[in-house]
């Protein structure tokens, strides 16, 4: 793919190495990165696990299987947390405020603050992501067990400069790639 100047896909969520997510610096110069797909969980639905009721919900998984995934999810939050804090793309003050339950719009933004370090040629920010959906689009596996592609954004194209939260996303990602 390198000889054929191809770029790879690094998710955010795949970027680990021996259990420490990857500092930003040592992700490929050609690639896409990205904290999410429409196939995996919101950043926000991540954090509080939505991902995992919702296989829950539609048959996907166990309770037995979820309750190892909520314990490994809660070590994930704290190794983002720490990723994020070591990269200077979050305070150590607002990883410390973190709770299991509603991830900080700080620690969400911070994460494409991380990904925008990076040395990626092409960044990609996820319009639920930047916006603080919990629900992600596709629920892969399912047909009827969940709306798949059937949710409207709750924010319209002609409001979108108006949402702080999505503003505030945008500043970083231009703060770090102004190029």
């Amino acid at each position: 793919m390198v000889r054929a100047g191809l770029l790879s896909y690094q998710v955010f969520y795949f970027t680990d190495r021996d259990g420490v997510w990857m500092p930003p610096h040592a992700y490929r110069r050609e690639a896409m990165v990205c904290a999410s797909t429409h196939d995996l969980p919101t950043l926000k639905g991540w954090w509080i696990g939505n991902d995992i009721e919702r296989r829950i919900e539609a048959g996907r998984t166990t309770e037995v299987e979820a309750v190892l995934q909520r314990d490994d999810r809660k070590k994930d939050r704290q190794r983002l947390l720490d990723a994020l804090v070591s990269a200077q793309a979050l305070a150590p003050g607002v990883a410390q405020a973190a709770t299991p339950k509603t991830m900080p719009d700080e620690v969400l933004v911070a994460v494409h603050r991380f990904l925008a370090i990076t040395p990626c040629r092409l960044l990609a920010v996820q319009l639920d992501d930047a916006l603080g959906a919990s629900e992600q689009a596709n629920l892969p596996g399912t047909v009827d067990e969940h709306p798949n592609w059937r949710r409207k954004s709750a924010v319209t194209l002609e409001a979108l400069g108006e949402n702080s939260l999505f503003g505030d996303v945008v500043r970083a990602v231009a703060a770090e790639r102004p190029r």
